[in-house]
């Protein structure tokens, strides 16, 4: 989909719903989450994350960023195996962003919390090389742990706006969901917290 770009195409096409093409866009996807958790509401560990939160782009990340074709779903039941070229669907929330964004899309994704650091340090390098990017290691380690602090947040208003009616889905969530969702939370806020403060300490 990184070939995909605005200048070969003649689609009128938005912004992706959810995706990163700098930092002030990451922070303001996150300020969107934050603005619907009442501040009685909002859980320790993701206040602790939001002093930490970088204020200004790693010196090498590039003033511009590439526009390709992003999908904006990590969820890889949306992907059809077949042979030859395997198929996409649900393509509900796509539009253009930058096409790392769609690694740490993936990397954040609730479905690879088990996959190591050292795996996904691999498949940024993989994407950079096949995709013949030079900056793109350092946009996804950008983009990272702010979807990770996204996460925290969106957790955080889950907890707050479910038990008030005010989360509705079409899939009825299991018994167990706040439960589910308060593990994941603490996950997500401890491994922000040491990418965001702990690994920042040491470089």
């Amino acid at each position: 989909m990184a070939t995909i770009t605005p200048d070969k195409v003649d689609v009128v096409l938005e912004t992706a719903v959810m995706s990163m093409s700098n930092l002030q866009e990451g922070l303001s996807h996150i300020q969107w989450q934050l603005e619907r958790i009442p501040e009685s509401h909002s859980p320790p560990i993701l206040t602790k994350l939001l002093v930490n939160l970088p204020t200004s782009p790693p010196s090498n990340f590039p003033p511009t960023t590439p526009t390709a074709l992003c999908r904006v779903d990590s969820n890889t039941l949306n992907i059809i195996r077949r042979p030859g070229v395997w198929a996409s669907v649900d393509w509900e929330y796509s539009g253009w962003g930058d096409p790392a964004f769609e690694i740490a899309d993936m990397m954040s994704h609730p479905k690879f919390m088990n996959v190591s650091a050292e795996r996904w340090a691999w498949v940024m390098q993989m994407y950079a090389e096949m995709a013949g990017d030079e900056t793109a290691v350092t946009r996804i380690q950008t983009y990272y742990p702010l979807m990770l602090v996204w996460w925290v947040a969106r957790f955080a208003r889950g907890l707050y706006e479910v038990p008030r009616g005010l989360d509705e889905r079409l899939v009825t969530r299991p018994v167990c969901w706040a439960l589910e969702a308060e593990e994941k939370m603490r996950w997500y806020g401890e491994l922000a917290y040491e990418i965001l403060v702990e690994e920042t300490a040491v470089l």
